[in-house]
């Protein structure tokens, strides 16, 4: 459990958690570790007895604040940005400004880096023009510490040098933060530019091949008149290929709603056989023409699982597909379904080219295909088994594999099924 939570937490620090890339849980986890330095090092001025628990309060009440203000921020939300901008203010520079108060006031060491940390938070986070309101703010906020502490030559000096820092960092950092915006927005906007063409020319190409394929069916069932062996042959090739570009097409559009997150899942109640024997006997007939054996165990009748049947169909389909492209004729394909404890388990061996062990870590990326795979098939696409772990861990399950080179591999599939 602590495990879980500390990769979560390392998670959260390490990656942007609004879209124009906002860093607020690794400032606030800076500003939670100012305060502990801060606290801890004027033990002597507050006292020996110290209570934390004012300090954990606070550090959980503004803990708080940061996630629900992201989250209305990032719904578009109910509180408009320059109400978030002052409860900010508020709720961040209170407590800063109280923390300054007691380790010393204008002669505070924490006093600047908490001043920084203000500007880099509200920078990040806010348009340029409440940047600069920030900057205002915390001047504001020191110009009262320097005259509560007793005006002073050197305060005074001390005062103009971090204010024109304040003012440098603020409005430089401001600029900087807008530029990435920018440049952030328009990458997002080619991106999406980039997916909408690829979708658009793929579904546009696709109706058409679809047409060519059904028109070369006609032709292959007689539907125009009796063909020569050589007509057939050639016919039955254009058939295949047409096969492949319609495959590929729906891997391409299907790689892109997994980009985007908008993948529709229907799950239902299915015994594992009512996917796998018809892909098997399929799959045996391809195998016997290419002269490879096949062996399929399967003790009993599996538990149910709740899986999508269309997306379980393909992920088994493809690791299937990939067994008979990569087995050489005279090889051997071995599928068995296992059932224990709480999942379902469906496993295939090849006795094929295998995966080189440097290939082995990315052979679920997108779009890479191991280096002896793509000189023995060098036009296949590299999608699926990209997808097969998609839609996979999609329906909570586990898929996996061990490779050795020249030997063979073998892919397995995992569902839990008490979720039933």
């Amino acid at each position: 459990m602590f495990k879980k939570i500390l990769e979560q937490l390392v998670k959260t620090i390490k990656k942007p958690t609004t879209p124009d890339g906002s860093y607020r849980p690794s400032l606030f986890l800076m500003f939670v570790f100012a305060t502990a330095i801060g606290l801890f090092g004027f033990q002597d001025r507050l006292g020996h007895n110290l209570s934390l628990i004012p300090f954990f309060a606070a550090m959980g009440f503004l803990g708080a604040w940061f996630l629900t203000s992201e989250r209305y921020l990032k719904t578009n939300a109910k509180i408009s940005i320059k109400i978030n901008f002052i409860l900010d203010e508020i709720f961040f520079l209170g407590p800063q400004t109280a923390l300054i108060y007691l380790t010393g006031g204008f002669d505070s060491h924490l006093r600047l880096a908490l001043y920084i940390l203000a500007i880099i938070s509200v920078a990040s986070y806010y348009p340029q023009y409440l940047s600069l309101a920030n900057i205002a703010v915390v001047s504001s906020i020191n110009l009262f510490f320097y005259f509560f502490t007793g005006p002073t030559a050197h305060n005074l000096e001390t005062l103009f040098f971090e204010t024109m820092i304040i003012a440098f960092a603020g409005i430089t950092l401001s600029k900087v933060m807008d530029e990435i915006k920018m440049r952030g927005l328009l990458i997002a906007q080619n991106a999406k530019l980039k997916t909408s063409f690829i979708t658009t020319v793929s579904h546009q190409m696709r109706t058409p091949v679809s047409s060519i394929r059904w028109n070369l069916e006609t032709l292959l069932d007689g539907g125009a008149g009796s063909l020569k062996n050589d007509q057939k042959e050639i016919l039955q090739n254009s058939y295949t290929a047409t096969k492949e570009i319609i495959s590929r097409l729906n891997d391409l559009l299907m790689a892109l709603d997994a980009g985007s997150g908008h993948v529709q899942m229907e799950q239902k109640e299915i015994l594992l056989p009512e996917i796998l024997d018809p892909l098997w006997s399929a799959f045996a007939k391809q195998c016997k023409l290419k002269k490879i054996k096949t062996e399929f165990s399967n003790p009993g009748t599996p538990p149910p699982i709740k899986v999508d049947p269309g997306k379980t169909s393909y992920v088994f389909q493809k690791i299937l597909d990939n067994a008979l492209a990569y087995t050489k004729p005279g090889g051997k394909i071995t599928a068995a379904v296992a059932h224990a404890e709480n999942k379902i388990r469906f496993e295939v061996s090849d006795t094929g080219v295998g995966i080189p062990e440097k290939d082995q870590p990315q052979i679920f990326n997108v779009f890479f295909r191991a280096s002896n795979a793509a000189r023995m098939l060098p036009d296949a696409s590299g999608l699926g088994l990209y997808l097969a772990k998609y839609y996979t861990e999609l329906e909570g399950g586990r898929i996996g594999f061990q490779s050795v080179e020249k030997r063979g591999s073998t892919f397995w599939v995992e569902f839990p099924t008490e979720n039933i």
